[in-house]
């Protein structure tokens, strides 16, 4: 017997009955001599994100992004692009959630004028790995791995056929 939760009838309930999404993915660099003040050796530091906006089901997706340029620490940037960006509604979906969670954490202790405003983005994160881990969705060649590379590999051609005994979804 697999674990659902009451919250979670299955993939197409956790990802598309939205009022509006963002999915947001960082980049990140963890080096073994810090770059920056009030940073550990291997801490990662995100430099780069990416964020797609879809205002409503039928609206085309808005891509932003944000790839730090120079010497300076790229997080105060960041941080601020995001509160910009990532307005005050909506779900905000990233695949293994911890960690964007984590360093906005992380970022937001070091520079801490952020901190109302992470801790409003963090209340919205949702993970996407939520309906893998609980097998709403799987395919034979995840070979039991919920990972991103191996959920990729499935393609998204059956998802539709998988959800209608739960979501009443159609073909």
């Amino acid at each position: 017997m697999s674990y659902r939760p009451k919250s979670l009838r299955c993939f197409g309930e956790f990802y598309l009955n939205r009022d509006y999404n963002y999915n947001l993915d960082f980049e990140t660099i963890g080096t073994a001599i810090p770059m920056f003040d009030y940073v550990k050796p291997y801490q990662q530091i995100p430099f780069q994100f990416s964020l797609h906006i879809q205002a409503s089901p039928k609206s085309k997706l808005e891509h932003i992004s944000y790839l730090a340029e120079g010497k300076d620490d790229p997080r105060p940037e960041l941080l601020k692009l995001l509160k910009k960006h990532l307005d005050t509604k909506g779900s905000i979906v990233a695949y293994k959630a911890y960690f964007e969670k984590d360093n906005l954490n992380k970022a937001c202790e070091v520079f801490p004028a952020y901190g109302e405003g992470n801790q409003k983005i963090q209340a919205r994160i949702v993970d996407l790995l939520d309906p893998f881990k609980a097998f709403y969705y799987y395919s034979y060649k995840q070979e039991g791995s919920a990972s991103i590379k191996s959920v990729l590999t499935m393609g998204h051609t059956s998802l539709p056929r998988v959800c209608r005994s739960c979501c009443n979804t159609s073909d």
